[in-house]
């Protein structure tokens, strides 16, 4: 409920939970989670990270013409063009995005925070951006600086921080004490 309050504010949270991800697409374990149409979205982001909007496969249906099983955010649906304004810069030519589809059985978290998402904007999907970088990130140490320069909270498992309470702790490039 927290992180859904915190995406209902328009803020991005940068999620590193769980095991570690490998290949070209996060599937929420080291991701960054908007809404589709947050203002905290900056474009460059769009043209760095690899994109998807990720939603229950249950609900596909409200925000695709034709729901695909897509559970690596491989294959591109249709947008309900109703939806297209939702989605600013995202589609493709012919109203297409990339699509991660999320089952109770394949990621229950991930599945109640669409569900929390859906009941306060009407449609339970998210953006997925990758947060890979060059490097995995495994570690606070590690997570804190990306986020700080992306993203204003980092869910580290259970634990969710600010990016202001962070910087007042390590400092304004978030980076631990040993590194400054």
């Amino acid at each position: 409920p927290q992180v859904a309050a915190v995406l209902g504010q328009g803020e991005a949270v940068v999620a590193i939970r769980g095991r570690a991800e490998l290949g070209p697409r996060a599937l929420g374990h080291r991701s960054m989670f908007l809404l589709p149409n947050a203002t905290a979205l900056p474009r460059d982001l769009v043209l760095r990270y690899l994109v998807a909007v990720v939603i229950p496969l249950d609900r596909a249906g409200q925000l695709l013409q034709r729901p695909v099983v897509s559970p690596h955010a491989s294959l591109l649906g249709m947008v309900r063009p109703e939806w297209w304004a939702w989605l600013p810069g995202l589609l493709d030519p012919t109203g297409r995005v990339a699509v991660q589809t999320v089952t109770p059985s394949s990621d229950p978290w991930l599945v109640q925070l669409l569900d929390a998402v859906g009941r306060a904007t009407g449609l339970p999907a998210l953006l997925n951006l990758a947060f890979l970088g060059p490097s995995l990130v495994n570690a606070l140490s590690m997570a804190f600086p990306k986020m700080c320069r992306v993203a204003g909270f980092l869910l580290f498992e259970d634990h969710l921080f600010s990016r202001e309470r962070v910087r007042a702790v390590w400092g304004p490039e978030c980076r631990p004490p040993a590194e400054q």
